[in-house]
């Protein structure tokens, strides 16, 4: 332990969440995070915060591998298309 990043761990040493995937062409700006990440065994696990348009960032919870920064698994709020439960959103809400 050195206290510097490790190159193994996400892109040298840092963990980019605001990725072109989740921000869906949004500006950095318009995604926060809901509170601090949380930590359970090997995870990082991270809830959004976005404003209420229509579009916008993709508003999931996220957990990302502690030990290399890799993208584990997610929870859509907001199913997409040919997923369980997309159905039951209307049009544009």
């Amino acid at each position: 332990m050195t206290g510097h990043p490790t190159e193994k761990f996400g892109n040298n040493g840092i963990l980019e969440t605001k990725t072109p995937e989740i921000m869906n062409g949004f500006p950095k700006a318009a995604y926060r995070y809901s509170s601090a990440p949380n930590i359970y065994k090997n995870l990082i696990i991270i809830g959004s915060a976005v404003g209420e348009e229509p579009q916008g960032p993709a508003c999931d919870v996220r957990a990302w591998d502690a030990r290399d920064g890799r993208l584990v698994w997610q929870f859509r709020s907001v199913p997409r298309t040919g997923e369980l439960g997309n159905d039951t959103w209307k049009s544009d809400s």
